[in-house]
């Protein structure tokens, strides 16, 4: 809770977030994600970038950061899944 409170309050400007962040975790002040845990699951998507989506009068937008691995066939898949995902909740400028 202390991490989370810091980066709130901007007095720390990155955090590396493991699964223990999936849910219940509500940071206003988030502008960019980086996704670079991979993955297909829509709900899992949604909830991941969910955190930086929360708008604020200092913030009207989120920049989205997704690493497309392309060393594995389920991994290029993983990648296509979750750009669908972006793409059918409207998020691709």
């Amino acid at each position: 809770m202390k991490i989370k409170e810091a980066l709130d309050e901007k007095k720390i400007h990155c955090v590396i977030a493991t699964a223990v962040w999936y849910e219940g975790i509500s940071i206003r002040s988030l502008n960019v994600i980086i996704n670079a845990a991979g993955g297909k699951s829509e709900i899992r998507t949604l909830q991941t970038i969910g955190r930086g989506l929360r708008v604020t009068d200092e913030k009207k937008t989120v920049i989205i950061w997704d690493v497309w691995d392309i060393s594995h066939r389920y991994l290029i898949e993983h990648a296509g899944e979750r750009l669908c995902t972006y793409m059918d909740s409207g998020w691709l400028g």
